[in-house]
């Protein structure tokens, strides 16, 4: 299993659909696409929508003991994120007003 999942004061509630395949023999490739809502409203926006986020997984396993892992995931921010506001100030902060966010990340799953 590969996640990146973080911890969220507010809860988070995700109905959402997973498809996964098998091209070739250890290689597995999997698309989650999810809407995600808070539990609680945000303080300064007063929302619960989230957004739209849809995740690519691909994993191959070089040998018995060693896995290539692959993961990007791109969120389309929904009314929880108040961008009339920014976190920080605008004229030294980068991506803090961006209504879609995205992340890559690859690594190496050793077993023993």
């Amino acid at each position: 299993s590969f996640s990146t999942s973080g911890v969220n004061g507010r809860g988070v509630i995700t109905p959402g659909l997973s498809a996964a395949y098998e091209p070739v023999e250890r290689v597995n490739l999997r698309l989650t696409s999810a809407v995600l809502f808070s539990q609680g409203a945000h303080l300064t926006s007063g929302n619960h929508f989230y957004g739209w986020e849809t995740d690519f997984n691909a994993e191959w396993e070089i040998c018995r003991y060693v896995k290539f892992l692959l993961e990007a995931d791109v969120l389309l921010t929904g009314d929880f994120f108040d961008f009339a506001k920014p976190l920080e100030d605008p004229t030294t902060a980068v991506f803090t007003n961006e209504p879609v966010m995205w992340k890559i990340l690859a690594g190496v799953d050793l077993m023993y």
